[in-house]
This record gives C-alpha cells, structure tokens and sequence, in this order.
C-alpha cells in the first residue's frame, strides 16, 4: 500500500497519480476534491486499473466505485454532541472548515449549522480557515458570523 497526501491541491494529486501508475500500482483510491479537476486523468486511470472515488464522487464516469458519508448528518451530529455535552451559556464555538469549495466541507458545514442555530448565542461563533492554520495562509481570523446571514442564505 503506497499513500499520498496532496495536501488539497489537485496539480500536486495529478502528479501523485502519474507517479503512482508509473511504479505500477494495481488500484488506485483517491479521495478528490470536487472540483472535476482529476476527472480527465481519473478517466485515463479507469482505462488501465479499478480506480476507487471516497468522499465526492464525479459527474464523469470516471471511477470503478464510489465510497461516501452522509457529510451534513456528520456535522449536525458534531454540532447536537457540542451543545449537548461541552456547551455552556456564553461559550464561544469556533468552527475549524475544511478545503474551501469543498462539497464535504460545505456539507458539514451546513450541518453543524442546522443543530448549532438552535443555540441562544448563535451570534457569537466564531469561524475561521483550516487552511490558515495548517499552511500559514492569510485568512479572516475571528470572524464573527452574524445568525441573521445565516438564516437569510439557507
């Protein structure tokens, strides 16, 4: 078994995959991001081995099979377990997102809003970029959220 982490960019992913099929790999499971930027060489890939999709799947036919989550049930549960088990009146809850543009992340997103709406201090979490955090990249640090943006772009 041989892993590769992209580390969200899908120029590095195509590279990774390139490499992968040189050195002769018999299946390839990828988890993309969504975009469709993989689809023309996940389309090649197929050609030659089973190629595996987690996560997202392609409105190409481009994968052997397809793995997913229900992503917006992940985060309204993490949302519900918050309130329900670590939240205490005044707390501020910092959502941590994933890839931008990302259809998980956008999901989970989505989810953990549904449950954590229903908190009396809703306008007081915070988000921030996982992004930033991980890559060093400028992001809006404690950007407060206001319920009323939320609730008019549902």
């Amino acid at each position: 078994m041989i892993f590769r982490d992209a580390a969200g960019s899908p120029e590095k992913q195509i590279q990774d995959i390139q490499s992968l099929m040189d050195n002769g790999i018999d299946l390839l499971i990828i988890s993309p991001d969504g975009s469709g930027s993989l689809d023309k060489t996940l389309e090649q890939v197929r050609e030659k081995i089973p190629v595996v999709m987690v996560g997202v799947g392609s409105e190409k036919d481009c994968y052997t099979s397809l793995i997913q989550a229900d992503d917006e049930k992940i985060g309204r549960l993490a949302g519900e377990y918050i309130l329900e088990h670590l939240y205490e009146e005044g707390d501020r809850i910092v959502v941590i997102e994933g890839v931008k543009g990302s259809p998980i992340s956008e999901k989970r997103h989505r989810g953990i809003l549904d449950a954590t709406i229903q908190s009396p201090d809703f306008g007081s979490m915070a988000y921030d970029a996982a992004l930033a955090l991980l890559y060093g990249e400028e992001a809006d640090h404690n950007l407060t959220i206001e319920p009323q943006l939320i609730t008019e772009n549902k």
